[in-house]
């Protein structure tokens, strides 16, 4: 049972590991840079992002869009034209303190997120979803193909392609398992990456 596996990791030192990285986030003070984070993730691997993010460290707002695309296909991230543009798109909106003003606005996470989704080029559901993780939101659902994977292997969804109200409907499948486990959708996320991957990644 998936609610097992998650509960022995919780009372691990896993456990101990997810706990401290949810602190780390709460603190996370450069918004604009997860942004472009999360913008270079989409379809590529999260090490890619974080290299990419070592490469761009403040200097998203001033490098070229040459430069942001060298960055990015140096680090292996797909699509690198297409996000180097991206990238140029929200630094012309925002920089951390508009961006985090514009996403506290919201009256919930879900709007912020559906928000982000509509404004900003570059974020699908789960980018946008990872993006409030990362800057310590906490109740929005971030399904990869890991967790997409885990999920269909305990039957809790079928396929692997993603709309929107499959999407919605598979976050609502993990928060039955939020309440199983006591844990928020950003910390379960952290779990069910691990039982994939055997690691615990931002």
């Amino acid at each position: 049972m998936l609610a097992k596996r998650v509960l022995e990791l919780k009372n691990s030192p896993v456990g101990a590991l997810v706990r401290r990285r949810m602190r780390e986030l709460e603190r996370n003070p450069d918004w604009f840079s997860e942004l472009c984070f999360c913008i270079s993730t989409a379809n590529a691997s999260s090490q890619a992002g974080l290299r990419f993010q070592g490469k761009s460290k403040g200097k998203l707002h001033s490098a070229a869009e040459a430069q942001l695309r060298k960055w990015l296909g140096e680090s292996g991230c797909r699509f690198y034209r297409n996000k180097a543009g991206f990238i140029v798109l929200a630094r012309g909106k925002f920089d951390s303190a508009s961006l985090k003003k514009r996403v506290c606005s919201f009256p919930s996470e879900r709007d912020a997120r559906g928000w982000l989704v509509e404004n900003v080029k570059g974020l699908g559901w789960k980018e946008a979803s990872h993006f409030l993780r990362n800057v310590g939101f906490k109740n929005v659902a971030i399904i990869d193909r890991h967790v997409l994977n885990l999920l269909n292997e305990y039957g809790l969804v079928r396929g692997f392609k993603l709309t929107k109200k499959k999407y919605l409907l598979a976050e609502e499948k993990l928060e039955l398992l939020c309440r199983k486990t006591r844990l928020t959708q950003g910390e379960l996320d952290f779990y069910l990456w691990f039982l994939k991957t055997g690691k615990v990644h931002k």
